[in-house]
């Protein structure tokens, strides 16, 4: 299949080198992989490989003279400032660590992180910031877990990652903790990463391409891109426009560079005929990036600038309340809960503690309730926190103790659509802007500020800015990233169900992407007012209501048709419809509910304002939703005076009793009208009232041959209480009979003794 220029524009646009980089790390037992994949390698793949080992600092290394044995591509020692060419591989020297930049190596001084050297994360760290997406990561034999920082990084940035399998590695620690982090794209021998690098080499999404590609390949590859988008909507029951399209569109290219799928109409119809590749997509998109401490200096302004002045206004009975949305796996929510925890008990303060985290992955956050991590997750926390704040397990792994986790709840919650916390003192809101469009940006921002207290605190990630919202939040004057609230008359955020889903449910997502990137311009807000006046004037009055007969939507005056009945305030659409309303509205919207189709009853008399009025309802579903039930409720009246209408009085005995025999034949029309509905509803009511009487009859039936059996089973346990007893009675003789002999030898041993 043709390639088409969107698989190959990013690398071309952001000045990286033209062809993949590997990043190739192993430690002991690293000699036999590094052959192994070699050996199996073309001399042409257009790829370069840099190999990175634990060597011994003070000896030479004839590393790159074995390797050179091996394979038909050169095979060069690294010295500083070597460029890195395609089909070529490079092996570190000894006694350094080694870095990538703009396509050249750069050796450093040796250096250690906690007593280990790390040489391996040091590379790939470096190779993910300089190739992005082109980057390529293997982990072989090796112990302890050196790589699997860097593993972590390159599938952050979008690049490929792979690790040797255990059969065929000597030492498996290296790669087995890069597998458990989750950061492993794919797991074999050397052999297999040997051929699916060969594979990878030609694909156009690591190649530059000569060919710009026709516009028709062009546009169905954008359609096969927007459809992906909605399978995944669909799967998730999310909205993905409000992502930036680049950041979907790298993580879908890894996912395809993976798949050896050169299109994206190829990889959608993989999509469809695979529930797990899309779990697995889903994965890539929803980014989980964080650790604990991540930023020590925005913590240390924490505590020292943020804490104190909410102590300070703080009652004792009041908890201090943090969110953290994009709370990934748990570590900041935690770190913070640590750091606030410190904080009080420094002072002998006993305030509570509400720290909330959320997120849409539900993945990360089951990982997050538990608050288990594995030991490389935790290099971070100091040996005085994780002696007292977490525990080790048999695994070697580390969980938060119950003392930190009963502080923090964590839950699934979409920030765009689904209600925000309230009352909060600081919001930690890192790295999770950067992915987001600037207008979902602006509308994340009044979310967040609806939600914070006066004089509340917003924490930013170091690439984050609040933007234009300069009317909501003013900087603190420090290098952090933190920002206080200001009183402003901003509106509250909107948050209507009803636009929720809106652009998931779009026929054609190009027009719903062009159509959200526009809705900005003047033109369509004064679209928008039009539309608004014209609804109010012209479209009859209307409500939305949802599955639990609560209203969500109004449209139009409906004071006539409803009100609010005194007592405690509801919504509830059965409490504040006119008294004779609500029998017709029950019944209209159980047969929309039951059927499906859309419900009218004509002609019901009702009084509103002291005044007689006739209405007709009719009741609509609201289609566009596969998991919420929504129904329309439209209300079209007319008054019915409370005199006579004028009339040409009669001029004689016939034409008054015309009058009147007219005035007869259309009351009893509609008494004949009104009583045929009353029946209609009637045999619906007995119908379903019958279904139910037989469920309930059978759930009767079910119910005594369940008391049978629990009968029968608690005589069994009866009779087999009564032969336990009798057994203990048996074993209590022995045990008599027992301690008898035993006084017995006793005395026998005594006597021989003596």
């Amino acid at each position: 299949m043709a390639s088409t220029p969107e698989l190959t524009k990013n690398t071309k646009e952001s000045g990286l080198s033209t062809f993949p980089i590997v990043g190739i790390g192993a430690s002991a037992g690293g000699l036999k992989a590094f052959t192994a994949l070699l050996a199996h390698l073309p001399a042409a793949t257009g790829m370069a490989y840099v190999l990175v080992q634990h060597l011994e600092a003070t000896h030479e290394s004839i590393l790159a003279s074995l390797l050179a044995r091996i394979t038909p591509m050169p095979v060069n020692e690294a010295t500083d400032g070597m460029l890195v060419e395609a089909d070529h591989v490079y092996v570190i020297a000894p006694n350094t660590d080694m870095s990538l930049t703009q396509g050249q190596l750069t050796l450093l001084p040796r250096t250690q992180e906690a007593g280990r050297h790390l040489p391996i994360d040091t590379f790939l760290c470096s190779l993910a910031d300089a190739q992005q997406q082109d980057a390529i990561g293997v982990i072989l034999s090796g112990t302890a877990s050196d790589g699997t920082r860097g593993l972590q990084t390159i599938k952050e940035r979008g690049g490929s990652t792979f690790a040797q399998n255990e059969a065929s590695a000597a030492y498996y620690e290296m790669p087995q903790s890069a597998i458990a982090a989750g950061c492993v794209d794919w797991v074999g021998s050397p052999e297999g990463i040997a051929a699916k690098l060969s594979k990878l080499s030609s694909h156009p999404a690591l190649r530059p391409v000569s060919n710009a590609g026709t516009s028709t390949e062009s546009a169905d590859h954008e359609q096969g891109f927007q459809q992906i988008l909605y399978v995944l909507s669909q799967h998730a029951n999310l909205d993905f426009t409000a992502y930036k399209p680049m950041t979907i569109r790298r993580r879908i290219l890894h996912r395809m560079v993976l798949q050896q799928m050169k299109s994206f109409p190829e990889y959608l119809l993989f999509l469809q005929t695979s529930r797990a590749e899309v779990d697995t997509l889903l994965q890539e998109v929803l980014i989980s990036v964080t650790s604990f401490f991540r930023t020590p200096a925005t913590l240390q302004a924490l505590v020292q600038e943020v804490f104190p002045r909410l102590v300070k206004a703080k009652a004792s009975h009041d908890p201090i309340r943090i969110w953290v949305p994009g709370c990934s796996s748990g570590e900041e929510a935690y770190s913070l809960a640590i750091c606030l925890l410190e904080f009080l008990e420094e002072r002998s303060l006993t305030l509570p503690i509400q720290i909330f985290g959320t997120d849409i992955n539900p993945t990360a956050i089951e990982k997050a309730r538990a608050g288990r991590y594995p030991a490389r997750a935790v290099r971070a926390v100091s040996a005085a926190r994780l002696q007292r704040f977490f525990t080790l397990n048999v695994d070697d792994t580390y969980q938060v103790n119950a003392s930190i986790r009963n502080l923090c709840v964590f839950t699934q919650h979409n920030l765009l659509s689904d209600p925000p916390f309230s009352h909060i003192d600081v919001i930690s809101c890192q790295n999770l802007l950067i992915y987001l469009e600037p207008r979902t940006q602006q509308k994340v921002m009044r979310i967040l500020h609806y939600a914070l207290l006066h004089e509340g605190v917003l924490v930013l990630g170091h690439s984050e800015t609040i933007g234009t919202s300069t009317d909501l939040f003013a900087p603190t004057g420090k290098k952090q990233k933190l920002y206080l609230k200001k009183t402003t008359a901003a509106r509250t955020p909107s948050l209507n169900p009803l636009n929720r889903k809106k652009s998931l449910l779009s026929s054609t997502w190009g027009e719903e992407h062009s159509t959200y990137q526009a809705e900005e311009s003047r033109n369509v807000d004064l679209q928008q007012e039009t539309d608004r006046l014209l609804l109010e004037r012209y479209a009859p009055a209307s409500v939305v209501i949802d599955s639990d007969m609560e209203i969500v939507y109004v449209q139009g005056h409906t004071s006539l048709y409803l009100e609010s009945a005194p007592g405690k305030a509801s919504l509830n659409l059965l409490k504040m419809a006119r008294e004779n309303l609500r029998l017709e509205l029950r019944t209209a919207i159980h047969k929309v509910r039951k059927s499906g189709r859309a419900v009218k009853k004509e002609g019901l008399q009702f009084t509103s304002h002291d005044r007689s009025r006739e209405v007709t309802i009719e009741v609509l579903p609201l289609k566009a939703f596969s998991t919420e039930h929504y129904f329309l409720i439209l209300f079209e009246g007319t008054p019915i005076s409370d005199s006579a209408p004028v009339v040409p009085a009669p001029t004689n005995e016939r034409q008054a009793h015309s009058a009147r025999r007219g005035s007869k034949d259309r009351r009893i029309a509609h008494l004949e009208r009104e009583l045929e509905a009353t029946r209609e509803d009637m045999r619906s009511i007995i119908e379903e009232l019958e279904a139910t009487n037989e469920e309930l009859q059978s759930t009767t039936e079910e119910l005594l041959s369940s008391n049978e059996e629990y009968q029968s089973l608690n005589e069994e346990l009866e009779t087999s209480k009564e032969e336990t007893q009798a057994s203990n009675e048996e074993l209590l003789g022995m045990n008599q009979q027992l301690q008898q002999r035993n006084t017995e030898l006793q005395e026998a041993r005594e006597y021989a003794e003596a």
